[in-house]
């Protein structure tokens, strides 16, 4: 039940008790005429004041209602802008977290291309090392033990000329 419907039914139960005792009231027998209607009109009077008092009361519950709804409303529509700028920031920030996990995945890409070409590198050289022990191995096999020697020395002080002309170069 809706307030104003409240507050009218409470005016009808006022009027109505105030009518059946000013009812009760002529009903009884008095002294004289005058003195009836004296009480009949401040009966009258006394019903007529509390009507203007609950219709008062009425439209100042009824203005304060109105009031509440529009705080309401009002209240309504800041937490709906708020609501609105959250779903922004989380949207935004949604795409910058899809943009640098982009950016980490590129990186680790680049970073497993770098490894796979190091691995290869070093396989490649470790074949060309295997490939050397190798003829290292046959020429001594096939060579006198004096020989063998004399052959591992010059080897040997070619790696370490190759290995100083390299360093050599790098420092200049």
């Amino acid at each position: 039940m809706s307030t104003s419907c409240c507050f009218a039914v409470v005016l009808a139960v006022i009027c109505l008790s105030v009518i059946l005792l000013s009812l009760e009231a002529d009903a009884r027998p008095s002294g004289g005429k005058t003195s009836s209607k004296v009480r009949g009109s401040s009966t009258v009077d006394k019903v007529f004041n509390m009507v203007k008092v609950v219709a008062s009361n009425q439209q100042q519950h009824a203005k304060q209602i109105k009031e509440i709804k529009n705080e309401i409303k009002s209240e309504a529509n800041k937490l709906s802008n708020d609501v609105n700028g959250v779903k922004t920031l989380l949207a935004s920030g949604a795409v910058q977290m899809n943009e640098t996990r982009m950016e980490v995945k590129e990186m680790k890409d680049d970073m497993e291309e770098v490894v796979r070409e190091i691995k290869d590198e070093i396989n490649n050289e470790m074949d060309a090392l295997r490939d050397e022990v190798k003829d290292v191995k046959r020429l001594l096999a096939q060579m006198p033990k004096q020989r063998r020697v004399s052959a591992l020395v010059l080897r040997f002080q070619f790696k370490c000329s190759s290995a100083v002309t390299a360093v050599s170069c790098c420092m200049v």
